[in-house]
């Protein structure tokens, strides 16, 4: 399922590394611990490349990303370390990887942890074993064993939402749908029934299903259908079964307790989507109130966010350009959407990309940290070098 060799070791160690600093429990045990590691990690990686220095055409997404946190940290006065460190870790590991190799062991390891938190998942669920409950950052606690996190703040033997090893299950399906983008060209490619593939997906789409988020059910809905969709080009026999297993998801998603609950507690101010909407209210307020430049990230945010009713931050874009202002979504966006044609084989693939991957940066506030940063920076060599307006849907 997985070979690692001495030649490969510290490729993957420094994947696991983006991940782990990706708003993992680890990183909120060892916030400022695990942002050193990160960079010296990839300063490593680079200098065992032999290409410290290596530039290429997104490296000016971090001068202008930098010039953007420096004014307004001066501007405001509050400064975020994290900000500088993650895109330049993220930035040196993915340039001195090839794109083939690195989607491959980000799926790999990726599929570890979805396979490990799925067998503790169950292993809880038949009280096997017994989580602690840990302080982590601020007023949070996590009920959490060896880092694997099970979200329920009071107790453990209520059934809970699975989280894996990050801080919340938005955070979770954000990587395990990443993983799956990566792949989306591939799977047309590859045997749909080999065994190893089978067994990496099992894993990964049931991690995503114990998550019991909304999002990762629709994201993930939409992926399968990707998938199914190339194979049933090839055999058409695969459509009745492929038409049934579709209509079997629909109608469990919308029956499920996540959805149900979500939906029919929306006026409830405890609600998931109370929550989330009062959030997303809350942001674009601050930020029609300050658009040029945001409200920073200091007191300021916090201030105005007590009095609007932003509880989470639950909108990960919305919440950055509260912070920011208007120009930090035009220089994300911007080079978002060309390192997602970069990866794509056609137009369905890169519009599937695209509306998946801002879903899910909708859902969690993960910008800022690596796993936000995936499809920014290029890698060494990119499959794709056709034109948008060539490429066939």
């Amino acid at each position: 399922m997985l070979t690692v060799s001495k030649t490969n070791l510290l490729e993957y160690v420094v994947i696991m590394m983006l991940l782990l600093a990706s708003k993992s429990t680890y990183f909120l045990f060892y916030p400022n611990v695990m942002s050193v590691v990160f960079l010296l990690v990839a300063l490593l990686f680079s200098c065992k490349k032999r290409r410290l220095l290596v530039t290429n055409e997104t490296a000016l997404f971090l001068v202008f990303l930098y010039a953007l946190y420096a004014f307004n940290g001066l501007y405001f006065n509050a400064w975020r370390t994290t900000y500088f460190v993650y895109p330049l870790g993220t930035y040196l590991i993915l340039s001195n990887f090839d794109f083939d190799d690195f989607k491959e062991k980000f799926f790999n390891i990726v599929f570890v942890i979805a396979m490990v938190s799925v067998l503790l998942y169950l292993a809880l669920t038949f009280n096997l074993i017994s989580p602690v409950f840990s302080h982590t950052t601020g007023d949070n606690f996590i009920w959490q064993f060896y880092g694997f996190n099970f979200v329920d703040y009071y107790s453990w033997y209520v059934m809970h939402r699975h989280a894996g090893i990050f801080h919340e299950p938005g955070a979770y399906q954000i990587v395990l749908n990443v993983a799956l983008l990566l792949k989306l060209g591939d799977f047309s490619k590859a045997k749909f029934l080999e065994k190893k593939l089978v067994v990496k997906l099992f894993f990964i789409f049931a991690a995503l299903y114990l998550t019991r988020s909304t999002n990762a059910y629709l994201s993930s809905v939409v992926i399968l259908g990707i998938m199914f969709k190339d194979k049933i080009r090839e055999n058409r026999r695969l459509l009745i079964p492929a038409t049934v297993l579709f209509l079997f998801l629909f109608f469990h998603i919308v029956n499920s307790d996540v959805v149900v609950e979500k939906f029919s507690r929306k006026e409830d101010e405890g609600s998931s989507a109370y929550i989330r909407v009062s959030d997303m209210l809350a942001c674009l307020r601050m930020f029609m109130e300050h658009p040029l430049v945001g409200v920073g990230t200091g007191d300021m945010f916090f201030k105005l966010s007590r009095l609007y009713g932003n509880l989470t931050s639950s909108n990960g874009v919305v919440a950055e350009t509260a912070r920011l202002g208007i120009f930090w979504p035009i220089i994300y966006f911007s080079y978002l959407f060309k390192g997602i044609k970069r990866v794509c084989a056609n137009r369905l693939h890169f519009w599937v990309t695209a509306i998946v991957l801002i879903m899910l940066l909708s859902n969690e506030d993960m910008m800022g940290f690596p796993i936000a940063y995936i499809f920014i920076f290029k890698l060494k060599n990119k499959l794709n070098t056709v034109k948008m307006d060539e490429m066939v849907s």
